[in-house]
């Protein structure tokens, strides 16, 4: 089980197109007189009115007539919230153009039936994936007749070729409906070592759990993070590599994954965006090291 990180390079307009709506909302008119809570979408965010009569007050300059919501709708896939999502009647098409030198794309928080990458070099393609989305595991006769339909909902590709001039284009594709991503990353994957088994996935939950004098539960359910823990054996000439990946990545969100192929069963249990929480490295033999590995999801 190779261990691979992917430091993402920023995605934004200047690199980054898709068929998505732009918002949920109309574009700010300098001219209009917006009311109280309402809302309006600006050079790729969505903000809030704070006040009534709110009349030519720019959104971005203005902290006292508006707040700001967060991207849009179409660039939600680049912040890197796990809370937020791009969605688009299906297909979703995403056309990336990095300008420098990448080998890997992740998606996270996808409802689709298949996302579809491709790389192209002056219009013409030199490498083409489809990962099939539909995770229906059956172990009965009845399961398989009559069980439901899941899907996974993130992937990866690590085999794009290292042109410094590509073009990279992800379609996420569904029979009907609508499609989403929360988030679209791409870079240059690193390879940290091998992962050995036993590696532990968990969640890091905020609910308020208690009981009163009387025993009675008191539940209020909130937002949960995922966590991962793996050892890693590193190679002895790979240990500097991985020092300065763990300076570079401070509190830095990264794609991390446990296993390059997405397909197997346990792939998403040990691959995630987020941000790594230890990196400890034993100097433990003459030809490797391990390094203890956790990271919790954003």
């Amino acid at each position: 089980m190779t261990v691979h990180v992917i430091p993402p390079i920023a995605l934004n307009s200047g690199n980054a197109t898709s068929n998505a709506p732009s918002s949920d909302y109309a574009d700010y008119a300098a001219g209009t007189t917006y009311a109280l809570d309402a809302f309006v979408h600006y050079n790729g965010r969505d903000y809030k009115s704070l006040q009534a009569s709110n009349t030519g007050n720019t959104p971005s300059g203005s902290l006292t007539w508006w707040v700001d919501q967060g991207p849009s709708n179409r660039w939600k896939m680049f912040d890197f919230e796990r809370n937020t999502a791009t969605t688009c009647a299906a297909p979703l098409t995403v056309t990336l153009t990095p300008a420098q030198r990448v080998n890997a794309v992740m998606f996270t928080g996808v409802i689709a039936d298949t996302v579809t990458i491709t790389q192209s070099v002056s219009g013409l393609p030199v490498f083409s994936a489809t990962l099939n989305m539909l995770d229906r595991a059956t172990t009965t006769w009845s399961g398989y007749f009559f069980g439901s339909f899941a899907y996974k909902s993130s992937g990866w590709v690590l085999d794009l070729l290292p042109y410094t001039a590509s073009t990279v284009t992800v379609v996420f594709a569904k029979a009907s409906g609508n499609v989403q991503c929360e988030s679209l990353l791409l870079g240059t994957a690193e390879q940290i070592g091998q992962a050995q088994y036993g590696a532990e996935t968990d969640i890091v939950d905020f609910s308020r759990i208690e009981r009163d004098a009387f025993g009675t539960a008191i539940l209020v359910r909130r937002k949960n993070v995922p966590r991962m823990s793996l050892s890693i054996i590193v190679d002895k000439q790979n240990v500097n590599k991985v020092r300065k990946l763990r300076e570079t990545l401070t509190a830095q969100p990264a794609g991390w994954i446990g296993l390059k192929n997405p397909a197997d069963d346990y792939a998403e249990s040990i691959a995630m965006l987020g941000i790594y929480k230890r990196m400890p490295i034993t100097i433990e033999y003459f030809s490797h090291s391990l390094v203890q590995l956790e990271v919790e999801g954003l």
